[in-house]
């Protein structure tokens, strides 16, 4: 005796097979494949279209952008580095004034002796 089951395994089967001879019948009808044929082109000038527009506005493309967005992080990155570099500069010259201002402090002025007058 046939479990409940396997009568629902059967009937899903059924229809598993129904639906897929449609499918391939479907698939193999010209007039569905000219129909596909069809869209897909329309949605190739589609996007030629769009792409014309775009490049007439003399707006970047995707790969445009996305190449801009990169080196514009690197410039940005390239400058971080400067401005970095800049403030190492400053704190080095600011230590190279304060030795230098010491130096002089520490040093007593010498006395230079004045060039002897000859009698006239």
């Amino acid at each position: 005796m046939a479990s409940e089951r396997d009568r629902h395994d059967d009937r899903e089967g059924g229809i598993g097979e129904g639906v897929g001879g449609i499918v391939d019948e479907i698939a193999g009808s010209w007039f569905f494949g000219d129909a596909l044929t069809r869209i897909v082109d329309a949605g190739e000038r589609v996007m030629h279209a769009q792409q014309s527009a775009i490049s007439a506005l003399g707006l970047p493309s995707g790969s445009q952008f996305e190449s801009l967005t990169l080196r514009v992080r690197t410039l940005f990155h390239r400058i971080e580095e400067l401005e970095d570099d800049l403030d190492r500069l400053e704190r080095r010259v600011a230590s190279l004034e304060r030795d230098a201002a010491a130096g002089k402090s520490r040093e007593k002025p010498k006395s230079t002796p004045r060039a002897a007058k000859k009698p006239s």
